[in-house]
């Protein structure tokens, strides 16, 4: 009996040391997220019907000794759409128009785990702003050339836009949950989102 207390209370002793060891290496994870960090452009997914690129800034502000704390995306925006412009007497039409814009967003996160960074959206947060200047890409069908200009757009142009920018992004979020794999060694930070590699840069003031 005596034997079996003794092995009973050596395995409850190995696994409270296994989970103070977690929590100290999530602690350790959440400190250095702390702060800000830049990505590259990250295509939209195809599941988005939506053809452009987001490229975030991850805010992650630690309260207190708490693993996580305060989060927040900023995504700068560019979405193509086509364009069905009639041919000109030159021989010109408009075949497509890209616009760009920011999406914000806010929520929490919590380091998980000593590789994981948990992540939770307030939807009511998100706001897309675009930038009412659009690229068209004029196509020659003489001279087999395309010759990109700007213009401004109508409202209801712009408000196609940022449709599909608020689509895509809400849809992005849904599966954007959670940072996996994640490395922090000096200003870089390695992790997977998405399904995919990235590597995040620490942003200085």
């Amino acid at each position: 009996m005596t034997h079996s207390i003794l092995k009973l209370a050596l395995i409850a002793a190995v696994g409270a040391l296994a989970s103070l060891a977690g929590c100290q290496t999530a602690s350790t994870l959440s400190k250095k997220a702390d702060g800000d960090w830049s990505g590259t452009p990250v295509r939209f997914d195809k599941k988005t019907n939506v053809d452009g690129t987001f490229t975030p800034v991850f805010r992650f502000v630690r309260q207190g000794n708490s693993n996580g704390g305060d989060f927040s995306i900023a995504a700068d925006l560019s979405v193509t759409m086509p364009v069905n412009a009639p041919i000109d007497s030159l021989g010109t039409s408009a075949v497509s128009a890209t616009a760009a814009g920011m999406a914000t967003v806010r929520g929490t996160w919590y380091a998980s785990d000593d590789d994981e960074i948990e992540l939770t959206y307030d939807m009511s947060t998100l706001v897309i702003n675009m930038d009412p200047e659009v690229t068209f890409e004029l196509a020659n069908i003489w001279t087999s050339t395309d010759t990109p200009t700007e213009r401004t757009v109508s409202e209801a142009v712009k408000r196609a836009f940022v449709k599909q920018m608020t689509d895509a992004m809400s849809m992005t979020l849904q599966r954007l949950d959670d940072l996996d794999d994640v490395s922090i060694k000096d200003n870089l930070m390695s992790c997977e989102f998405l399904k995919q590699k990235h590597t995040l840069n620490r942003i200085f003031d």
